[in-house]
């Protein structure tokens, strides 16, 4: 009904130990909300956790960022300084359709003084909800008063946000009391940042209003009076005196320039820019770029609005030094920023403007001082050069002066290397077919293994090799350096599409090929791609597709299998976009290839590197989703992210957030049908039957040969009890696998499937099915797909389900081959005994000359056969009431040992003992526990394992407890015995219910 998020500290919430409790208590969940830590659970006591979260967000999203992570229909956001009474407020929510709850809120301020406010405290996602009051419950919040530059601009973006200009003013009084100047400073700088995401008109009224608070400081206000004269066009011809308030400590008036040139005022900004420093100019332009995702067009269209060559026509013309700043300004900026097609087209013609301004400068320099120059009219100098080979069609010579230019002057390094790659794409001048472009980072365990994979390919001479790295601290840089010269150190940006594009801008190929570190080219790969791009049939297509075999064990037994566009064709079209799990975008035709890459990067069965791994991937996730809380897709990957770290709950979490946005479409895509495949995974990992029932119909209704949906759906029914169902989508996904690759769904590059090695684990299902059904004749067809090998660890489970269809279906003929194939793998006879033995006890006196046989094939000899027989008559004549002692008279240890052997393989294997009544039951656990005893009392304890000596010393004490009437404790023993040996459950159950102590 209600979730409440905390967003406190944590050493807060470890002082509120008893808080959480209670919420708990009453079903309320509780989700953390902080950015201490990454880890994705907070332990609060040794028996209670709750999930956290990080929001990376601005704090007027995070209403939205809770109500999409929570479930229920009610949530409250519970802030570190506030005093909520909880119980009274859980007391007075009503049920029945959501509504919001407001209350009062009681604001503490200086000196004692206090404000109340009637706020919301309890939201709901219905948009159009009812608001109700909560009588005689307020909130006394301290948050203004316990103020710290770390929760300024969040208590700001509150204040704002109720529009209450006397608060703010109070707030601001409280901050200047502080005495702290950097607290002040944060105070105006945050206040104008939460501003621009209003209109003009509502800034200009804040503006107005906060400009008559008393205590606001003399620049502020001077700033204000500026901005709004600006906002409403008035006449700022006297805007150099406004100069002293550019100060470098001022960052808040760089919204000013934001202004300027969001509405193209060139003039303005230039007289700003001429009464201020360049470089404090500098810093105001990069606090913009850094604080604002989409500045950078704002300052890329003002800049393109400046006819440059208009600029440079003029004779001494001052601005054009500034020009040549700014755009030094944005190149510097963006430059490890641009790798996508969008960014690097602006990049490069800032690039080509900054030369432009820069040759005008460099002239006016040469003629002044002729005998010196800088670095960067060194790079000018250079880059007139180039200008002179690309008019004479030198285009060779062109880049090699670029390159050289590069070297001079660092800063320009990224803009030439991409004015480098646009000259080789408009002249056709590429060295390579193939760019191999791999971005990696402490990656010393794989990347030998995926180099000596692509050895054949840059041994050739088809193909270059680029290494970027971003930060490794382990050997995997010098391992590279083995396989290329080509190794590049790049810092990491917090974007996986930001380094894959900046592998991608050093390209000199026709194409490139992606591939990780962590990934190799399956044996003979290489060779075929060498022969195919050997000839000229690749030229007709711009990406070729691999099937990637992700594995998900170190035996290599679990995997999935994807299609992935991994060559794309160098025409500056293609990039990458997405921080996380980033995308290509590529055009078509396509080509798939029939090659495999082998993928190990999902065997984590390291802790340290799973914890690792989910923290980096959720963390950039979590920060994409702060922007964007409906965002589907990045949503879809944090619950992935969740799956794959072990925590099937939040993986639910986010499913079920997705689905809900997937669910407001008319229809279902078939570029989302990988969403829903693997809602229907989580679904079955948390046992939720139903649901993967109800929502692989749907899916398999608009494509129907989704094999992993098959699989599941089959499974959920055959856990439903319903075995023709089950039977239905088993066999349907057995019969798919056939002829699986030959599908169009297999090279759907949208898809992932982890089924496809599910072969084994479907025919057992079937199996039990089929003997649910008593349908034997299907189990002895069935059990000629069986891999007894694979099946080595189920062998317990399904070998006495086929012995028994064999048996009753007459099919003895099958007997020879089931013994032929275990005569394959190691496996202990022993083992078969049990088998054999279990056979006996169902088949009884009813024992065929064909099943005798078996003993025979079995090599069970006929000393062996004469105890178990013996052992089967004494188990089952009720009418003789035998001591346990008279009947192994004469027998050894070892032998007892197999007996007791025999009896816990039957109590432990449900598919034996439910062909065997509840009172028999009783009493072969009687016989076990008897067993175990004789053993303890001979004193050959050894031949006991540790757990059930453990076992049989609770069921002692619980008889100890019955013998003094003490029934509970009795129970509590019996309840521990089985947790020390759980084969032992239903036995034990049916135990306890012949005790009838409950």
């Amino acid at each position: 009904m209600l979730t409440v998020f905390l967003k406190w500290s944590a050493d807060k919430i470890k002082n509120k130990e008893d808080v959480i409790r209670s919420l708990l208590d009453k079903n309320v969940e509780v989700i953390v909300i902080n950015n201490e830590s990454l880890d994705p659970y907070i332990s609060i006591n040794e028996d209670i956790s709750v999930p956290k979260y990080e929001f990376f967000g601005a704090y007027n999203q995070l209403k939205e960022y809770c109500s999409q992570l929570t479930l229920n229909d009610l949530f409250l956001i519970w802030e570190e300084d506030q005093d909520i009474l909880i119980e009274k407020i859980l007391r007075k929510i009503e049920s029945g359709k959501p509504c919001i709850y407001s209350c009062n809120y009681k604001f503490v301020l200086n000196d004692g003084d206090s404000c109340v406010k009637k706020l919301p405290l309890i939201f709901t996602k219905d948009e159009g909800a009812e608001e109700k009051f909560l009588e005689g419950v307020f909130v006394l919040d301290k948050s203004l008063v316990n103020v710290d530059l770390g929760k300024i601009e969040d208590i700001l973006w509150w204040l704002f946000d109720i529009g209450d200009i006397s608060m703010i003013g109070d707030f601001l009084t409280i901050v200047k009391n502080k005495k702290n100047y950097l607290l002040e400073k944060k105070f105006y700088e945050s206040a104008e940042k939460i501003k621009q995401f209003s209109l003009y008109e509502e800034v200009v009224e804040m503006d107005r209003n906060l400009m008559k608070l008393a205590h606001i400081e003399d620049d502020y206000r001077k700033y204000l009076t500026l901005k709004v004269g600006l906002l409403e066009r008035v006449d700022t011809e006297g805007i150099e005196h406004y100069a002293d308030i550019f100060k470098i400590e001022n960052l808040y008036v760089a919204y000013i320039l934001k202004y300027l040139m969001e509405n193209q005022l060139i003039d303005e900004f230039i007289k700003i820019a001429r009464i201020v420093n360049l470089e404090v100019l500098k810093v105001y332009l990069a606090y913009l770029l850094s604080n604002f995702e989409d500045f950078y067009r704002t300052f890329y269209k003002f800049m393109i609005a400046v006819d440059a060559i208009k600029e440079i026509s003029i004779r001494d013309n001052p601005r054009v030094d500034i020009l040549m700043e700014l755009a030094k300004t944005y190149i510097v900026s963006m430059s490890d920023k641009s790798h996508d097609i969008e960014k690097k087209q602006m990049l490069i013609q800032m690039f080509v403007d900054y030369c432009n301004y820069g040759i005008y400068v460099t002239n006016k320099l040469l003629k002044s001082v002729p005998k010196y120059l800088n670095q960067e009219a060194k790079f000018i100098v250079e880059i007139d050069k180039v200008i002179g080979n690309i008019n004479s069609n030198k285009i060779e010579q062109a880049i090699e002066n670029l390159q050289n230019a590069a070297k001079i002057y660092p800063p320009m390094e990224q803009a030439v290397l991409y004015y480098i790659e646009r000259l080789r794409l408009e002249n056709s001048v590429k060295k390579y077919k193939l760019s191999i472009c791999m971005i990696v980072r402490d990656e010393e365990k794989y990347l030998r293994r995926c180099l000596e994979s692509l050895k054949p390919l840059v041994q050739s001479g088809l193909a270059e090799l680029i290494i970027v790295d971003t930060g490794s601290k382990d050997n995997t840089i010098n391992i590279a350096k083995e396989y290329t010269d080509k190794v590049y150190l790049h810092p990491w940006q917090g974007s996986f599409s930001e380094a894959r594009n900046y592998s991608i801008s050093l390209a000199q190929g026709e194409y490139i090929f992606i591939i990780d570190a962590d990934e190799e080219l399956e044996e003979g790969g290489a060779e075929k791609l060498i022969e195919f791009f050997s000839g000229q049939d690749y030229k007709d297509y711009n990406a070729f597709t691999f099937k990637i075999k992700n594995f998900a064990s170190e035996s290599f037994d679990r995997f999935g299998i994807c299609t992935q566009a991994l060559i794309f064709k160098n025409d500056g079209t293609f990039y990458y976009t997405g921080k996380v799990h980033n995308q290509p975008v590529y055009k078509k035709p396509i080509k798939h290839l029939d090659i495999f890459i082998l993928h190990y990067g999902y065997i984590m069965n390291n802790d340290e590197v799973r914890e690792r791994k989910f923290k980096r991937t959720a963390t950039l996730l979590k920060k994409e989703l702060a922007k964007n809380p409906n965002d589907i897709y990045y949503r879809f990957q944090l619950s992935v992210s969740y799956s794959m770290y072990g925590d099937d709950k939040e993986a639910l979490r986010h499913v079920k957030i997705y689905l809900k946005n997937l669910e407001k479409k008319s229809s279902i895509e078939k570029r989302e049908l990988n969403l829903y495949g693997h809602a229907v995974r989580v679904f079955l990992k948390n046992e939720l039957y139903d649901d993967v029932i109800n929502l692989s119909e749907k899916v398999l209704k608009v494509q129907d040969d989704y094999i992993d949906l098959l699989l599941y759906y089959g499974f959920a029914y055959y856990k439903k009890g319903d075995y023709k169902n089950a039977v239905k989508y088993l066999e349907r996904y057995l019969d798919i696998l056939e002829d699986f690759y030959t599908r169009e769904i297999a090279n759907d590059d949208s898809m992932v499937f982890y089924s496809l090695h599910e072969k084994d684990k479907a025919v057992k299902i079937l199996i039990h099915c089929y003997y649910e059904m008593k349908d034997y004749e299907k189990i002895c067809t069935l059990c000629k797909k069986v891999n007894f090998k694979a099946n080595i660890n189920s062998l317990a489970e399904i070998l006495p389900m086929i012995l028994e269809a064999v048996v009753k279906s007459n099919d003895f003929g099958s007997i020879k081959q089931f013994a032929d194939e275990l005569q394959k793998i190691d496996v202990d006879y022993k083992y078969i005994e049990y088998i054999v033995f279990s056979i006996m006890l169902q088949m009884k006196e009813n024992m065929t000359k064909e099943l005798l046989d078996l003993f025979e094939i079995c090599k069970i000899n006929d000393n062996i056969f004469k105890k178990i027989r013996n052992f089967n008559d004494f188990i089952f004549n009720n009418n003789r009431e035998a001591v346990i002692d008279e009947f192994f008279t004469g027998l050894d240890y070892i032998e007892i040992n197999e007996f007791k052997k025999y009896l816990k393989f039957i109590l432990s294997n449900p598919y034996i003992s439910k062909n065997i009544s509840e009172g028999k039951i009783v009493k072969l656990l009687d016989y076990y526990l008897q067993l175990c005893m004789y053993l303890i009392s001979s004193y050959r304890e050894e031949l006991l394992e540790e757990k059930e000596i453990l076992f049989l010393n609770c069921i002692l004490d619980a008889f100890e407890y019955l013998n003094k009437g003490k029934s509970i404790d009795a129970l509590r023993c019996l309840k521990n015995s089985v947790e020390i040996n759980n084969e032992m459950a239903i036995p034990m159950q049916i135990y306890v219910n012949s005790l009838r102590l409950t």
